[in-house]
C-alpha cells in the first residue's frame, strides 16, 4: 500500500482534477519514507517561498498510455509472484 499526502495548493489542484479510483497518476517532487506498518508514505509539500514553485506536479495518465500499460503488466506479474509465495 502507498499513502499519498498533498499539502497546501496541491490539494486544490487535485480536487479540481476529479481524480477517480483506478486512475494512474504521475506525481512530481515527492518526498518518500516508510512509515508505521511498512506503508510507503509519499508527501508533496506546498510552495513556501523558497526555491521554485512546482508547475503541474500532478498529471492523470491516459489509460492507453504505454506507461500505464507497463504499470499494469508489472502489476499482473507482481500479483502472480505474490500468489506463488509460501508464507
Amino acid at each position: 500500500m502507498i499513502a499519498v499526502t498533498l499539502w497546501d495548493e496541491h490539494v486544490d489542484v487535485a480536487e479540481k482534477m476529479k481524480i477517480r479510483n483506478g486512475d494512474h497518476l504521475f506525481l512530481k517532487n515527492m518526498s518518500c519514507k516508510v512509515g508505521k506498518q511498512s506503508i510507503i508514505e509519499l508527501n508533496m509539500n506546498g510552495y513556501r517561498g523558497k526555491g521554485f514553485p512546482q508547475h503541474d506536479p500532478i498529471h492523470i495518465l491516459e489509460r492507453d498510455s504505454p506507461v500505464v500499460t507497463e504499470i499494469q503488466a508489472y502489476g499482473v506479474l507482481h500479483s502472480l509472484w505474490f500468489q506463488r509465495r509460501v508464507f
